[in-house]
C-alpha cells in the first residue's frame, strides 16, 4: 500500500485551514499530490465553474507556495457519493473535532464510508515527526502495518508498534510475528506491549507526546477483555487530540 496522491475536501470554511495543513505536509513527505474536491448541488456548469475559481484559489496557491502539484474537481453530488467513489486517490484527510462540518455527513461515518485510508486532523496543527500503529494481529491490522512501514521508509519517521494485550502468551505471539517481519527491513522501529483496556492505553501513550501520529485498521479482532483494535478507531475521534490515521 502506498499513497501518491490526497483527497482533500475544499469547502471555503476556516475548518478547512489546519486540514488542508495537515495534507500539505504529507503530500511534501510523500512525494505526493494533491486532489481538492468541492461539492456542489448546482445543476450550472456556470455556477459550478464559478464555484471551482473561487474556492480553489487558495489551495492552489497554497500548494504552490510550498511545491505541491495539485489538482481540483468540483463534483454535483453529496459527499457520501463522492467518498466512496473508487476514484485515483490513495488518502482522504478530514477535519474532526468542533470543526467536522462536511456538510450531509457525520463524522461517524467516515470509517466505514472510504475506501481509502483516511487522516482525521484535530483542531490544531503539530509536525508529524513518528508514527504508531495499533496491531492486534487482525488481517486489517496487518495492512495498517504494510501502510506504516511504507510512511516510515517514505518519510524517514520513526515507528513503534504498539500490542495491547488480554495475557502475556497472546503479547508474546503478536511480538514474534511483528519483530519477525521488522527485522527484516532497515526501518526504526520498536515493538511496545501495553496493558488493555484498548482505547485508554492508546490515549495515554498518545498523550506522552513522544509520538504524532496513531494509525488503526478499522476493523480488528474482539477481544473479551481489552475489545477490539480496529473496532476502536471510530469511537477514539471523540477524545483524540492526535492526527490518526484509518486503514479499512
Amino acid at each position: 500500500m502506498e499513497i501518491h496522491k490526497i483527497f482533500a475536501p475544499v469547502t471555503g470554511k476556516a475548518s478547512d485551514d489546519v486540514m488542508l495543513r495537515y495534507a500539505r505536509y504529507f503530500a511534501n513527505k510523500l512525494d505526493a499530490s494533491l486532489l481538492g474536491v468541492h461539492t456542489s448541488q448546482s445543476k450550472s456548469a456556470l455556477t459550478a465553474k464559478a464555484a471551482d475559481l473561487s474556492l480553489f484559489s487558495d489551495f492552489v496557491r497554497d500548494c504552490n507556495a510550498c511545491g505541491v502539484a495539485c489538482e481540483t474537481r468540483v463534483c454535483p453530488d453529496s459527499w457520501k457519493t463522492v467518498l466512496n467513489d473508487n476514484d485515483s486517490s490513495d488518502l482522504v484527510v478530514f477535519p474532526f473535532g468542533q470543526r467536522f462540518c462536511l456538510p450531509d455527513l457525520e463524522l461517524e461515518d467516515v470509517h466505514f464510508i472510504s475506501l481509502r485510508p483516511a487522516l482525521c486532523c484535530p483542531d490544531h496543527y503539530i509536525d508529524i515527526e513518528s508514527i504508531a500503529l495499533a496491531y492486534d494481529g487482525s488481517d486489517n491490522a496487518k495492512r495498517a502495518l504494510d501502510l506504516a512501514v511504507w510512511l516510515s521508509e517514505k518519510a524517514v519517521w520513526p515507528l513503534s508498534v504498539l500490542m495491547v494485550v488480554e495475557n502475556q502468551e497472546q503479547g508474546v505471539c503478536w511480538l514474534d510475528e511483528v519483530e519477525a517481519f521488522l527485522d527484516t527491513l532497515t526501518i526504526n522501529s520498536a515493538t511496545i506491549i501495553l496493558p488493555g483496556p484498548v482505547e485508554k492505553a492508546l490515549h495515554r501513550f498518545m498523550q506522552e507526546g513522544s509520538v504524532e501520529l496513531l494509525i488503526m485498521g478499522t476493523i480488528g479482532k474482539e477481544c473479551f477483555q481489552t475489545g477490539s483494535t480496529g473496532g476502536m478507531a471510530a469511537s477514539m475521534l471523540k477524545d483524540a487530540n492526535y492526527p490518526l490515521l484509518m486503514v479499512p
